[in-house]
């Protein structure tokens, strides 16, 4: 699954660069159960990336306005003799780093990917039942819940994961 963003870049086409997280996993359903828990930890990843990149923006398009830049650079030639064009002489694109003038940027996002990753898998268990379910087990869960629905409905959902 992926999450996709992005995050303002004055020297790029459209001033944004697009990004996204993609998440993959060998269980499929686990994946779908921890989504929500991984996109809400996901966003402030990208609340963090999207604040720390709008202040390198706004200083950036401060001290150089857009519009005279890109005038200036499509009239400049090129190495190759033309006037600067995609592909021809151009600078490679910005690297997270530049974006957001965080030099610990890949330290940060891997350190809250790993933990991401630890606490996803701690919050979601599996339980093997060793043995057919006898009626005792039945008749102890719905002692517990005070509910027999409630009890099957949970009893239900222990033998599916």
């Amino acid at each position: 699954m992926s999450y996709a963003f992005n995050i303002q870049d004055s020297r790029a086409r459209g001033c944004q660069r697009l990004f996204s997280v993609t998440v993959v996993m060998m269980d499929k359903i686990f994946l779908l159960n921890s989504w929500p828990f991984l996109v809400k930890h996901i966003q402030l990843v990208i609340d963090y990336l999207k604040m720390k990149s709008s202040a390198v923006y706004a200083d950036e398009t401060a001290r150089c306005p857009q519009r005279s830049h890109r005038i200036q650079m499509s009239s400049t030639p090129t190495s190759c003799g033309f006037p600067h064009q995609r592909g021809c002489g151009g600078k490679p694109t910005r690297s997270l780093t530049e974006l957001t003038a965080d030099t610990q940027v890949f330290e940060r996002l891997h350190r809250a990917f790993t933990w991401m990753l630890k606490a996803g898998g701690d919050r979601l268990t599996e339980k093997l039942l060793e043995g057919p379910v006898t009626e005792g087990c039945v008749v102890d869960l719905t002692r517990l819940e005070g509910c027999s629905g409630i009890a099957l409905t949970l009893l239900d959902h222990v033998i599916m994961l």
